[in-house]
């Protein structure tokens, strides 16, 4: 019986091992298991730091990029201010020189009119000459007529003296 114990024991011993040899086997599967695990895990947790990095990098980029829009808007601002400011000042400009070609037409019409007057004024001075010399010609025949009829009442007044003297004799 002890034989037969002993095979049984032998058995269990055997049947033991190879339990044992199975859990071995199995626990260096769970450590190999684990091991790719812990890689994965190792790289997983690279990756999620990576991705953590580009993330902080991409909500610093998002954020420079609304500082900048923010700066591109204020700029946008301020050059349409003086765009309407420039507009306001061409609309003004355009306004004066409106006024400054209606001044100058009215100009062009004066001096034309004013030429006119200036020709007429001319032609009038020419004029007032011509009968300034018609004057002096009269005057002068005049005086050479008034010393002429002088001469002759001179002439005369001797005359009837004569003959005064004529028909008192």
């Amino acid at each position: 019986m002890q034989d037969y114990r002993n095979i049984e024991l032998k058995v269990e011993v055997e049947s033991l091992k190879k339990e044992l040899q199975e859990k071995q086997q199995n626990l260096d599967k769970a450590w190999e298991a684990a091991e790719s695990l812990s890689g994965q895990n190792e790289a997983e947790i690279c990756h999620r730091q990576e991705g953590e990095r580009a993330y902080e990098g991409l909500e610093k980029k998002i954020q420079l990029l609304q500082e900048e829009a923010q700066s591109a808007r204020t700029e946008a601002e301020q050059m349409s201010a003086l765009a309407e400011a420039e507009k306001e000042r061409c609309l003004e400009l355009s306004k004066q020189l409106t006024e400054y070609s209606k001044k100058q037409d009215e100009t062009r019409e004066s001096q034309a009119l004013l030429n006119t007057y200036n020709i007429t004024l001319a032609e009038k001075d020419k004029r007032i000459e011509e009968l300034t010399w018609q004057l002096s010609d009269k005057e002068k025949l005049l005086m050479l007529l008034s010393r002429e009829k002088q001469n002759l009442l001179h002439r005369l007044n001797k005359i009837q003296e004569m003959e005064v003297q004529v028909i008192i004799m």
